[in-house]
């Protein structure tokens, strides 16, 4: 890819290409800084700015990464990667909740049986306190992918508000199990280990 950058030096494309690999390799900065040369290139490409979004989103920039994805949103306004993104962005940080569930909603219409959709739309019901109807979406998201630590520590948050201890620990267990996976973010990190250190459990 760098060959082909040198050979091609204003290709928006290569530089795409060349944040993504950063990406996979879990060098979110050098992603970032390809990423934000492509959009310089080509500023109304929806999927380039989709990508700078999202490596703001994972550096903790959220209003940059908002402005990023809005604006993809509105260029690509059927991209269910985007409307899912953008919704669980929302409702992560507890804002614009309604919408958040929304822009879920419509991503699911797109890919009905997306599990890491469905968690997220299991998450804006938790956060809007429809904790029962939660439990059942979660365990649709788990039954479809039950190796993903998000979704484990997401139904360990939710067996835990209802009371059902045994359970969120058993989830907070499997959840701890693959905490080193690569596309988790800090935050996601920060989040299951504090709801598995909430009921004992010791981490690794």
């Amino acid at each position: 890819v760098k060959e082909g950058i040198i050979a091609n030096p204003k290709s928006p494309f290569l530089y795409y290409l060349l944040s993504t690999l950063y990406g996979k390799a879990s060098d979110v900065k050098r992603a970032l800084a390809n990423a934000a040369y492509a959009v310089v290139l080509e500023p109304d490409n929806p999927d380039y700015l989709f990508n700078l979004g999202t490596l703001w989103d994972k550096l903790g920039y959220w209003k940059k990464a908002e402005e990023c994805m809005q604006k993809a949103l509105s260029l690509g306004p059927d991209n269910p990667s985007l409307l899912n993104n953008i919704g669980y962005m929302y409702i992560e940080r507890g804002v614009n909740l309604h919408r958040g569930v929304k822009l879920v909603q419509r991503a699911l219409e797109l890919r009905p049986d997306n599990p890491y959709y469905i968690d997220s739309l299991a998450w804006g019901l938790f956060k809007l306190g429809r904790v029962k109807k939660a439990l059942a979406v979660q365990r649709r998201a788990v039954k479809l992918n039950g190796d993903n630590a998000v979704i484990l520590g997401h139904l360990g948050a939710i067996y835990k508000t209802l009371g059902m201890v045994e359970n969120a620990k058993e989830a907070y267990r499997k959840a701890l199990r693959h905490i080193n996976d690569k596309e988790l973010t800090s935050w996601e990190k920060k989040e299951i280990f504090l709801g598995a250190k909430s009921l004992g459990l010791s981490l690794p």
